[in-house]
């Protein structure tokens, strides 16, 4: 019993000294982080590339009291900028309203309510000294106007 007891220990030993399941390469395994940033490294029908695209979302909540009535309203806001090149961009920013209170009345409720489309311009620098921007814009009434560069 102790001859097997001694075998079985230098057995194991042996075992576990032994590199019978060792790699000298690592696999390469996907890394999410990479495959997001690297992956966006491709364009698309040779138009999109998804690494020229940048966003920025917004949420506000503004309350108005005025009179004696009260209005609440709702704005999610998406900003998105596409760099075709070093002098070319597209920029566009998208909200959503909501007013899910009002004391004006349903009609003044529906008029706020709904998508917008605060701004889309296109900015073209030829030259250094040249810029021209087309852009068009849609502010509902209650926005005072806000102007911001990326």
């Amino acid at each position: 019993m102790r001859r097997l007891i001694l075998a079985l220990t230098f057995a194991v030993g042996l075992i576990s000294l032994s590199f019978s399941q060792f790699k000298e390469q690592v696999e390469n395994k996907p890394d999410i982080y990479q495959s997001i940033i690297q992956g966006g490294q491709r364009s698309y029908l040779g138009f999109f590339n998804p690494a020229n695209l940048f966003m920025r979302h917004t949420f506000s909540v503004s309350y108005l009291s005025i009179g004696g009535k009260g209005m609440m309203i709702n704005s999610y806001t998406n900003s998105i900028l596409y760099r075709f090149s070093d002098n070319l961009n597209l920029q566009a920013d998208i909200s959503l309203v909501h007013s899910p209170f009002n004391s004006f009345g349903n009609s003044f409720q529906k008029g706020i309510n709904g998508i917008y489309i605060n701004r889309i311009e296109l900015n073209y620098r030829p030259l250094e000294n040249m810029f021209i921007n087309i852009q068009y814009r849609q502010v509902p009434f209650y926005y005072y106007p806000y102007y911001y560069r990326w």
